[in-house]
């Protein structure tokens, strides 16, 4: 995330702005918290990203994503982000804010 003119972040739907320290606070508490389990990616599914990406017409970052998850064996996501993650094959996509 860059910050944007008014030094905020925006969230990633681009619907919530906040401020670059409360962003770093945040961030920070996912990353040394032990009740999540984080997923790190390699060089094989970064390139396979940019494959995807041209592939499904799938921007970059949601290629990366369900690059991670299909190394990880995970199979679904929810996310106000439908669209971009349908063009993706084999991943069940779940918006919780349309019924």
């Amino acid at each position: 995330m860059e910050p944007g003119s008014s030094g905020n972040f925006d969230a990633f739907s681009g619907k919530l702005s906040i401020t670059a320290d409360k962003a770093n606070l945040i961030m920070r508490s996912f990353i040394l918290s032990k009740s999540w389990y984080k997923l790190d990616y390699g060089h094989k599914t970064v390139i396979e990203a940019t494959e995807n990406s041209r592939s499904f017409k799938a921007p970059f970052k949601d290629a990366l994503i369900s690059g991670k998850m299909k190394k990880n064996n995970i199979s679904g996501i929810v996310t106000e982000n439908a669209r971009d993650f349908s063009r993706v094959p084999v991943i069940i996509v779940i918006n919780p804010f349309k019924s």
